[in-house]
């Protein structure tokens, strides 16, 4: 423990051992404290990449890392970082980065043909894929962005497509592996996810959006990203590098063909409808403790993950940091 020298009303000096917050020993622990709870070890890029509320250099982080190392706080092995004790997790996210490298050649191929169905302007690869943590028994989810009251258009006609193909999970089936799984649908007026934080603390969300990989849709991507700037908050080491890629050729012709139809028939008023009778329906068979955390409906947004695990996240993140931080 650290001491300092204080001085007393006759002048005297005395020394006293006080406990300290390290800023960035404090951020180092709760990034790596993160991803403990799925498994996952990091490179010393990877901490500076996802650094909890704090900025630091690569080399800053390093040179802390070292130091938490010899308090045997964290520990290190084939350039991965773990906390004490966690060295089995290395193995567990090797085996898993291989399972997720053939789920993304998958997941990128079909998210493509997503391109095809009028007024979706984005798909992204989220979860558990996206940091190339899925398991054999995974699916792979998607996070589609459509356009203004064209959610519910989308919604249906993506998973008649995905139904056709055979490649949509099943209903109420939890382990499907590698069937997709199209639970998060959201607006372009409406891109704002700061409303679902779980205040005062809802370190999933920041980094469930630091983790989308877009595979369809740049520029409707980066309007989202721009109305989400606040995730920095909690990440402010992290940013996109999203080149914009022209997306216009027969599958932007195809689709504007069939945006243009739909719109003749009344596309707003198909909409309207289609957001009735399923939104109805989603809210129906869903626990009514999932409602408005895991389980939202609106005209807006499609949210239908029945097991939120956020709050979950959250207390196991908590346990360790009262564990870990304590020693610092």
């Amino acid at each position: 423990m650290p001491t300092i020298q204080i001085k007393i009303k006759d002048g005297e000096l005395i020394k006293k051992e006080v406990k300290y917050h390290h800023p960035l020993k404090q951020a180092i622990i709760t990034t790596v404290s993160y991803f403990d709870i799925f498994s996952i070890p990091l490179k010393t890029e990877d901490i500076q990449k996802f650094l909890f509320r704090t900025s630091a250099s690569e080399m800053d982080v390093l040179i802390i890392l070292k130091r938490l190392q010899g308090e045997g706080l964290i520990q290190e092995k084939d350039n991965y970082w773990f906390l004490k004790g966690r060295q089995k997790i290395i193995k567990i996210h090797q085996k898993r980065t291989v399972v997720s490298e053939k789920k993304l050649k998958r997941a990128k191929f079909y998210a493509k043909l997503l391109g095809f169905v009028p007024f979706v302007g984005s798909v992204s690869v989220c979860n558990s894929l996206s940091y190339h943590n899925a398991k054999k028994s995974s699916d792979i989810d998607l996070f589609i962005i459509t356009k203004k009251n064209r959610l519910w258009i989308s919604r249906t006609l993506s998973h008649i497509l995905f139904k056709i193909l055979g490649i949509k999970r099943p209903r109420n089936v939890e382990k499907s592996p590698n069937k997709f799984c199209l639970s998060f649908f959201l607006s372009q007026d409406n891109l704002n996810l700061d409303r679902i934080y779980a205040r005062p603390f809802d370190p999933y969300l920041s980094f469930w959006i630091a983790g989308l990989i877009p595979v369809f849709g740049f520029k409707s991507f980066k309007k989202f990203i721009n109305k989400n700037i606040w995730y920095r908050q909690d990440l402010p080491g992290h940013f996109f590098s999203l080149k914009i890629k022209s997306e216009k050729g027969v599958v932007g012709y195809l689709r504007f063909i069939l945006e243009k139809l739909l719109n003749l028939f009344g596309a707003s008023q198909i909409d309207k409808w289609l957001y009735k009778w399923q939104a109805k329906r989603v809210l129906e068979e869903a626990d009514s403790s999932e409602i408005g955390v895991g389980i939202i409906a609106k005209r807006e947004i499609l949210k239908t993950h029945a097991k939120d695990m956020r709050r979950k996240y959250r207390e196991k993140l908590e346990l360790r940091l009262k564990e870990n931080l304590e020693n610092i």
